[in-house]
C-alpha cells in the first residue's frame, strides 16, 4: 500500500518529534545519571574550591572573625538578648564566643585547644541547654564540625579516613535550591545523624544537621521524671550563608545556630552571628582557647 506525500510528510514529522523526544530523554538521564555518579570525594574537591586556591587557604594559617550575636528563645516562652560574637582559631584549635547583654544569660563560650574542650557555664555549675547539648556530644567540636568553614578546624580541609568518613547522600533541596548531601561519620563512631549540605551550584557550605533520638531511661518508675520516660529528639543545625570574599578567600558572613529538643516538652531556639570584620595570621596566644580563663 503506497503512501500519499501529504501522509508521508505527516509520518517523517511524527518521527522526527518522537526521535527528539528520546534524544531530550535521554539527555536528561544522562544529565541525572552524572548527578548520581559523584563521589563525596567529587564534592569535597569541588567544595574546597569554593573557598579558594589551595595555597591561599593553607597560607591563612589563622582565623579571627567578629561580629554581633542575637539570642531568640522561642520555645518555652519567647524573648531575645542581642551582644557581640567572635570566632577564632588555629588549626585544629577553635573558639566560638557570644556575649549577651543579660545577667542570667551573659554568654556562650566554647574552645577547644586541641586537647580539651572547654565550656562555659552561664551560672555557677550550670551551663546553657546549648552548651549541655554540646558537653554531651564533644565530638562535633573537637572534629572542628562546629562553625563550617568559618574555621581553620574545619575537617575538609585536611580529611582523612582515619578522622572520618564520608558518603555521599544524594540531594535535597533547602529553601528551593537543591544541595549536595554528604553523611559525616566521626572516627569513633556516633549514633548522631550527621549530614552536611553544599549548595548545588556553587558548592558551598550552607548547612549542617546533627541529629540524634534517645530512647526512655531503663527502669523508669512513676516517680523517675516524665522527660525520662519519653524518647527525646534532638536536632541542632548550623546554617552558613551571605559568602563573600576576605583576603583570597571567600566565607559565610551569617551563621546561625538552631537548637529543637523535644521530649515531654520542647525546646526550641537559635542563635545568630553577623560577622563584618575578618583577620588572618594575627598571632593567637594559647590561653585564649580556655574560654573559663579568658576574663569574663
Amino acid at each position: 500500500m503506497s503512501i500519499k506525500p501529504d501522509r508521508r510528510l505527516g509520518f517523517a514529522v511524527t518521527s522526527l518529534l518522537i526521535l527528539l523526544a528520546t534524544l531530550s530523554n535521554a539527555s536528561w538521564r544522562a544529565q541525572a545519571g552524572d548527578k548520581e555518579k559523584l563521589t563525596a570525594e567529587d564534592v569535597v574537591a569541588r567544595h574546597l574550591k569554593s573557598l579558594g586556591a589551595a595555597e591561599d587557604i593553607a597560607a591563612a594559617k589563622t582565623r579571627i572573625v567578629v561580629g554581633t550575636s542575637l539570642f531568640t528563645a522561642r520555645s518555652p516562652g519567647s524573648g531575645q538578648n542581642s551582644g557581640l560574637s567572635m570566632l577564632f582559631s588555629e588549626g585544629e584549635k577553635s573558639v566560638i564566643a557570644m556575649t549577651f547583654a543579660n545577667p542570667n544569660y551573659p554568654h556562650e563560650k566554647f574552645g577547644y585547644d586541641g586537647n580539651n574542650l572547654v565550656i562555659s557555664y552561664t551560672k555557677p555549675g550550670v551551663r546553657s541547654t546549648l552548651g549541655d547539648f554540646i558537653f554531651r556530644r564533644t565530638t562535633i567540636f573537637k572534629e572542628g564540625l562546629m562553625g563550617g568553614t568559618l574555621s581553620t578546624a574545619w575537617p575538609l580541609l585536611n580529611l582523612n579516613k582515619e578522622k572520618a568518613r564520608l558518603e555521599y547522600g544524594g540531594t535535597k533541596k533547602i529553601d528551593g535550591r537543591e544541595t549536595y548531601v554528604l553523611k559525616y561519620t566521626p572516627r569513633k563512631g556516633s549514633d548522631m545523624k550527621i549530614n552536611l549540605y553544599f549548595d548545588g551550584e556553587t558548592f558551598r557550605h550552607v548547612r549542617t544537621e546533627y541529629a540524634q533520638s534517645i530512647a526512655p531511661q531503663m527502669g523508669a518508675t512513676a516517680d523517675a521524671s516524665k522527660e525520662g520516660q519519653r524518647e527525646l529528639h534532638y536536632v541542632l543545625e548550623e546554617q552558613f550563608s551571605d559568602y563573600k570574599q576576605e583576603g583570597k578567600l571567600t566565607l559565610p558572613h551569617a551563621y546561625k545556630i538552631k537548637l529543637m529538643k523535644e521530649g515531654n516538652t520542647t525546646y526550641l531556639a537559635d542563635w545568630e552571628m553577623v560577622f563584618t570584620k575578618f583577620s588572618f595570621n594575627q598571632p593567637l596566644e594559647a590561653g585564649w582557647f580556655d574560654v573559663n580563663a579568658v576574663a569574663q
